[in-house]
Formats: C-alpha cells, structure tokens, sequence
C-alpha cells in the first residue's frame, strides 16, 4: 500500500506539471483536464504497484515445492 501510495504522488506531481505546462493553451478547460488526470492517476497507479509488488516466479515455485 505504501508503494500505491509512493507511485500515486509521483504521477499526481507529473499530472500538476503538465496542467502547468499547457495551461494557457488549454484555458477554461484546464480545469476539467486537471480533474481528468488526477483520477486517472489513481487509475493507473493500482497496477503499477500490483505489477511492482507481485511474487517472482522463483519464488511461488519453492514455496509450492514446500
């Protein structure tokens, strides 16, 4: 969980930089964007850390071996 969290931040940093970036060219709609990447970002950061944290192979075998 602690990961999921580390890896939420991180994109929700990238997601406030971007919205920075195009913000003037976006205009009025900068803020459905924003609102739109921020939920996204927690979307996206749940397999992420699943894909991150999940057992290596190696070591479901031995433990089945056991």
């Amino acid at each position: 969980m602690a990961l999921y969290a580390i890896i939420a931040f991180v994109l929700q940093a990238l997601s406030v930089a971007v919205i920075y970036m195009f913000e003037s060219a976006l205009g009025t709609w900068s803020a459905v964007v924003f609102i739109t990447t921020y939920l996204l970002m927690f979307w996206v950061a749940w397999p992420i850390a699943l894909r991150l944290t999940e057992p290596k192979v190696e070591a479901v075998a031995s433990a089945q071996k056991a």
